[in-house]
């Protein structure tokens, strides 16, 4: 009995199948994503390997997001699949932050309220300030989270000079409020 094990595709055969799915040129897909023609070239012809920022804009350029990736199993080259993995590891990352965000939110909207008002600063000033709106602020401000971001509570830590303080807090080192 013989058995045969199914061969994982080279990179530059996937990359050569993805950039002709399309109808491109190589100096087509080139162009698109910021690179050489000669850099394409050599890549479908496996005789390098592209580095992460590389296969990013290859990705982007293709119109492959992060979560296309996740969801295709049809793309099992070793480029693909350390950036599958790189995906992985980044996405149970953020379920993690994000976990620990919520659960310190309720100081880190106290410390902005305080903060705000010792200033003398209205919420329509800060919201202002910042680039959202004062509803957003006031439901913050309030602990009601629905549509925060991390990054807006950065923009307003740091627009109220406490962004240490709410690193501090939201990285379990205490943090007064």
């Amino acid at each position: 009995m013989t058995v045969t094990t199914a061969k994982r595709p080279t990179f530059g055969a996937e990359l050569r199948r993805l950039r002709l799915e399309r109808g491109w040129t190589q100096a087509e897909l080139a162009r698109r994503a910021g690179l050489t023609r000669q850099t394409i070239n050599y890549l479908e012809q496996d005789r390098v390997s592209p580095r992460f920022n590389t296969l990013e804009k290859l990705l982007t350029a293709l119109g492959i997001t992060g979560a296309d990736l996740l969801a295709d199993d049809s793309l099992q080259s070793e480029p693909f699949q350390r950036m599958r993995t790189l995906l992985e590891t980044v996405s149970a990352g953020l379920v993690a932050v994000s976990r620990r965000l919520r659960e310190q939110l309720p100081q880190v909207s106290a410390l902005i309220r305080k903060t705000r008002e010792r200033a003398g600063i209205s919420q329509k000033e800060l919201a202002k300030r910042c680039g959202l709106t004062q509803t957003a602020i006031a439901s913050f401000e309030r602990a009601h989270y629905s549509g925060w971001s991390l990054t807006a509570v950065v923009k307003v830590a740091e627009e109220l000079r406490i962004a240490e303080q709410v690193e501090s807090i939201l990285l379990n080192r205490g943090g007064e409020v």
